[in-house]
């Protein structure tokens, strides 16, 4: 068995004059990315590969984790604008002594690729969870009954968790909302 792990950016800045690719993350991206990191410690999700897309925002978010240095990491600059299927070949091609990779990239691909993956059997209260949207800094954890990840299957994963910024990084007051 495998573990997939897949994650949106935290929330990005928009400054002006600045291109899309080269946005860095606001200061509640810092915030959310930074909580999701000690929670990723707590909970022993640590991936052995980590793809990310060369974005800064995305960099940002992954520096912010402050994974283990072990930690092997692929800059991607396809996964910017890569499909749900691209990024299903790309996790496919990796190398299989990886036994957990961290997927760090953009909506709307990480969602639809964590919704095409995740089995019916994973849990209501999840699978409707992730039905509804998938917020900057929200973290997918799926068990893939695999051996090889070229083997990885849409509909037959076990979505095992599913970490918005609410669920981590929730303020006293909840001002967000407002």
């Amino acid at each position: 068995m495998k573990r997939l792990y897949i994650l949106r950016h935290a929330k990005a800045a928009s400054p002006e004059n600045t291109q899309d690719f080269d946005r860095p993350l606001a200061t509640q991206g810092q915030e959310d990315a930074a909580a999701l990191g000690k929670l990723i410690a707590k909970q022993s999700y640590m991936p052995g590969t980590v793809l990310c897309s060369t974005a800064k925002r995305t960099r940002e978010t992954l520096e912010a984790l402050a994974l283990p240095a072990s930690t092997k990491i692929e800059y991607l600059e396809k996964i910017y604008d890569a499909a749900a299927s691209d990024l299903l070949e790309m996790i496919q091609s990796t190398d299989d002594s990886a036994q957990s990779i961290l997927l760090v990239g953009h909506n709307p691909a990480i969602h639809e690729l964590a919704l095409r993956l995740a089995s019916e059997d994973s849990g209501l209260s999840l699978l409707q969870r992730l039905l509804q949207g998938y917020s900057p800094a929200t973290l997918s954890v799926l068990d893939v009954p695999c051996k090889c990840w070229n083997d990885i299957q849409l509909g037959e994963n076990f979505l095992i968790n599913l970490l918005a910024p609410l669920d981590y990084n929730s303020p006293d007051r909840p001002t967000r909302w407002m």
